[in-house]
């Protein structure tokens, strides 16, 4: 039933498909179903039917077995597979996936749902149509988010055994590189742990819909609520086809699991054609998702009644183009709560960066992103007394709230902001808008790589670091060996390391100890922000510091310079003086800078 197989509705959809309607219906079906093309009529067609007619789909197992057996899987896929666990095996990752989606399905149910009931009673009026948010349908809201637990366990487990989500053969996921299931359980550990997260919370709240929605159909006016949630159940015992397909999309959405858009379909089209970017944006939906959820629906955005869309349809024709359409849900009560929410919030950050109260990006060159972070600093955090709390990873709530404190910035801080247009304090705020999506985690490696080519440091070692950086995925299970490396060794490693080696043993546990550590400006060993918890969190508050030093230079916001690595002094040659210059190398340099930065230390 869809109340108790839910995650394989999509395989009973496709399967029904599978087995009736015309031939082309049939093997577009099937194309869905397995990605690859069957004729009617031949062999491979006649022997998948007759295995679909023999498979239980209420038996993930079997499905699982049957979707692995006829899906040709290469070395390349399977090399991306095994990548892309270990670049995802770190628990920050796993704990923000968690968070994330608990943080978006409580906000949805404790604060914009009872909003959405308030909103929907001058909407509803306005356009003569049934209410679609009601005190009673939020009642049955919180009773199906209860019971829904036992269902997203359920197909948590499911997802552990066997890897296979069936959901992702109609709708692929955030995960949406991920082919789960193709390679040995113990190295697809993080790739079936993200998914049964995704699972649990797409199960919780798909419940919490479905008796949302049977509560407000099935509705009788006189009757208890008791009586109200047993007409529900027995609505939702009959597997109401809309009710099911409606919950189904809402725990994708509220998990940001949708399909593809349009824009990121393209990009992930991309990325197929051209392999080697792949490294370069992993994670392509999940940040289209995030970015849709806190840039436009938590946002002044999500009041618009119009979109940009990329294509029309006028009559029977669908023009290719850049448009501003008519949004589809122009008197969705819940599209208001949430662009109510999401100003609040971005009006929270102006504010409290107009307070003082806000740190925003970390500097990009090398003097002031030292005194940044020797000051106790982290980039997108909130000071409380003399604490400093990231909040970055709080998505997608991190993205309006940041955004306001940008607009403070871009319209605060300009002492020409008298003489400037106001449209120029718009392009300026847009810009450290785009700054701080880039800065995503999800959105890492690109960052980082464009880093390259920004004119500090030398760029052929920040090549060197990259390059190791993304081979360094084919360890296993690298990324957990790196957050291990951090909890037991707290130090930085130095930033200027050109060897592949020293880059590999300053993220494994045991060796990192080994290799040489950053040193500041002033001639101490950098240690990462949040110290030992880092390792383990994905955030972890720090103090401002308390040296005497650095608090003063951050007070009077005065940075120490690096020296050059180029050292110029005069020799004796026979009977002459000539002038001679030398290069350091890493280790020399290293030394160096303890030595002329302690000497800084005394002086200041």
């Amino acid at each position: 039933s869809g109340r108790i197989s839910g995650q394989l509705l999509a395989i009973r959809n496709i399967t029904a498909q599978a087995l009736k309607g015309t031939s082309m219906e049939k093997m577009l079906a099937l194309e869905k179903l397995i990605g690859k093309h069957f004729e009617p009529g031949t062999g491979e067609y006649d022997a998948f039917m007759t295995m679909i007619k023999n498979i239980d789909p209420s038996n993930p197992q079997q499905v699982s077995d049957m979707i692995r057996a006829i899906r040709k899987v290469g070395f390349t896929d399977k090399l991306m597979g095994y990548w892309y666990n270990n670049i995802l095996s770190g628990p920050p990752t796993h704990i923000i996936n968690f968070a994330s989606s608990l943080l978006m399905g409580t906000a949805e149910a404790t604060i914009t749902r009872p909003l959405s009931v308030l909103f929907d009673i001058p909407l509803s009026a306005i356009a003569g149509k049934e209410r679609e948010y009601t005190v009673r349908g939020l009642i049955g809201y919180y009773v199906g988010t209860v019971r829904g637990v036992r269902f997203g366990v359920s197909r948590a487990i499911n997802i552990m055994k066997t890897g296979f989500d069936p959901e992702e053969i109609m709708n692929p996921s955030k995960w949406e590189s991920l082919q789960a299931g193709q390679l040995p359980a113990a190295i697809e550990l993080p790739t079936r742990t993200l998914k049964a997260a995704d699972s649990l919370f797409k199960g919780i709240w798909e419940e919490a819909r479905k008796y949302e929605l049977a509560i407000n159909k099935s509705y009788k006016e006189g009757k208890t609520v008791r009586e109200l949630l047993t007409d529900a159940e027995e609505l939702l015992a009959s597997d109401d086809p809309e009710i099911i397909e409606t919950a189904s999309k809402w725990g994708r959405w509220v998990t940001f699991n949708e399909a593809p858009g349009k824009i990121s379909s393209a990009l992930i089209q991309l990325r197929k054609n051209v392999p080697f970017i792949r490294p370069l944006i992993p994670f392509i939906n999940i940040a289209g998702n995030l970015m849709k959820r806190g840039a436009i629906d938590y946002s002044p955005v999500g009041f618009s009644p119009v979109k940009i869309a990329l294509e029309k349809t006028v009559g029977k024709k669908t023009e290719k183009g850049l448009f501003i359409v008519k949004t589809d849900n122009v008197t969705d009560a819940a599209k208001y709560a949430r662009a109510a929410i999401g100003t609040g919030i971005m009006s929270m950050g102006y504010l409290m960066y107009k307070n003082g109260d806000i740190i925003l990006g970390a500097p990009k060159d090398p003097a002031n992103a030292d005194l940044f972070y020797q000051s106790g600093k982290q980039p997108y955090s909130i000071k409380v007394g003399n604490h400093i709390i990231p909040i970055r990873r709080v998505e997608p709530f991190a993205m309006p709230f940041v955004a306001g404190a940008l607009i403070g910035s871009a319209f605060e801080d300009d002492p020409k902001r008298p003489d400037e247009d106001f449209n120029d304090h718009i392009v300026t705020a847009a810009g450290e808008i785009g700054n701080f999506l880039a800065n995503a985690s999800y959105l890492d490696s690109l960052n980082n790589f464009s880093e390259i080519w920004n004119g500090q440091g030398d760029s052929g070692d920040k090549m060197k670091r990259f390059l190791a950086r993304t081979a360094g995925g084919l360890i296993p299970y690298s990324s957990l060996l790196r957050n291990i490396t951090y909890t037991l060794d707290p130090e930085l490693p130095a930033s200027d390391m050109s060897f592949v080696k020293q880059t590999f043993m300053a993220s494994t546990p045991g060796l990192s100890e080994l290799t040489p550590k950053r040193i500041t400006a002033l001639g101490g060993e950098a240690e990462r922000p949040g110290g030992k918890l880092r390792g383990i969190l994905p955030f972890v508050p720090t103090k401002t510091t308390d040296d005497p030093v650095y608090k003063e230079l951050d007070r009077i916001g005065k940075a120490v310079g690096f020296p050059i690595k180029t050292l110029t002094g005069k020799v004796a040659v026979g009977l002459r003086i000539k002038e001679k210059q030398a290069v350091l190398s890493p280790e020399q340099y290293l030394r160096y800078l303890k030595i002329l930065g302690g000497e800084k230390r005394l002086a200041l």
